[in-house]
């Protein structure tokens, strides 16, 4: 990894539309629209697991997809990986893919816990010297809010510079 870019890479919710923002002489509405107040919550899970496998990433595990939430988290493994995991979490909401926990990947992240807009991950933290296999600095807790508007780091992301003491590779 390497990068010395960790904030999360979301993207800005689009501004709904008003009826003066759309032009039209005849409208047939079969079902009612939400409320401009009433953002809809992640996709479906099938198509939160294509936009994951799309980028060369592997789920593992699923439970931690909570499409009743607000926002919800795929943990994805990139594919193939020979030495060790690369990992990424990837957020969904208002029926859409927003972005990644981090450019770089990490080489452990766990899903700690969810509270409606809150999502919070855990990285296993590495010395320098510490091998793949055996992470010795234990973790970190980073929680990230979705706001309606953006996905937002509410605690410092660990560096994943292998020189950092400690990192998340």
């Amino acid at each position: 990894a390497g990068g010395s870019d960790d904030s999360p890479t979301s993207v800005a919710a689009r501004p709904l539309k008003t009826a003066d923002d759309v032009k039209t002489k005849v409208v047939t509405v079969t079902t009612p629209a939400p409320s401009p107040d009433q953002a809809p919550g992640p996709p479906p899970l099938s198509e939160a697991l294509s936009e994951v496998e799309g980028q060369g990433y592997d789920v593992s595990d699923t439970s931690t997809y909570d499409a009743s939430e607000p926002v919800a988290v795929l943990l994805g493994v990139k594919v193939p990986t020979a030495d060790a995991d690369r990992e990424l979490a990837f957020f969904f909401a208002d029926g859409r893919y927003l972005g990644t926990d981090t450019k770089d990947t990490s080489a452990g992240i766990r899903l700690a816990y969810q509270t409606g807009s809150t999502i919070a991950l855990d990285y296993e933290l590495y010395e320098p010297n510490d091998a793949m296999c055996c992470p010795s600095a234990g973790s970190v807790t980073v929680r990230f809010r979705w706001t309606g508007q953006q996905l937002v780091p509410l605690d410092p992301i660990p560096s994943d510079s292998s020189g950092a003491s400690p990192s998340r590779r």
